[in-house]
């Protein structure tokens, strides 16, 4: 019983990261104008940017599934996102591409900043008097 027990045993998943929700929490800890979640940013399309900034047209997204074979790295999805990307450059958006090693180590939002102060007045809160 026990042979048969393990051998439909399920492998157990381990829990993925939320990069999004954690790049949310490092924006606001930095100090960051709060963006839009989830921000329709073309007329026709339904495309989607996980977080912008919409007054100053600069957009993050992160990108998941690089390392698990997700959508972002099939053919059809990556040419989906280079017609996407394309879109919002000719509308004039700067869109910031994370991959999430650079969430979990800080660069991603280093970028974020740099994208924010060069389109705005905005500076780091340490900064301000």
């Amino acid at each position: 019983m026990t042979e048969k027990r393990g051998k439909y045993r399920t492998k157990r998943r381990q829990a993925v990261p939320d990069y999004e929700a954690m790049l949310a929490f490092q924006i606001k800890v930095a100090g960051l104008p709060e963006p839009t979640r989830e921000f329709v940013f073309h007329p026709l399309r339904k495309w989607r940017f996980d977080f912008a900034w919409p007054e100053l047209l600069v957009a993050a997204e992160v990108e998941g599934g690089i390392f698990s074979n997700g959508r972002h790295v099939s053919p059809a999805g990556f040419i989906e996102d280079c017609r996407k990307y394309n879109e919002a450059e000719l509308m004039g958006w700067r869109v910031l591409r994370l991959p999430a090693p650079w969430i979990d180590s800080g660069e991603g939002l280093r970028y974020v900043e740099m994208a924010i102060r060069g389109r705005s007045d905005w500076t780091p809160p340490e900064l301000e008097e």
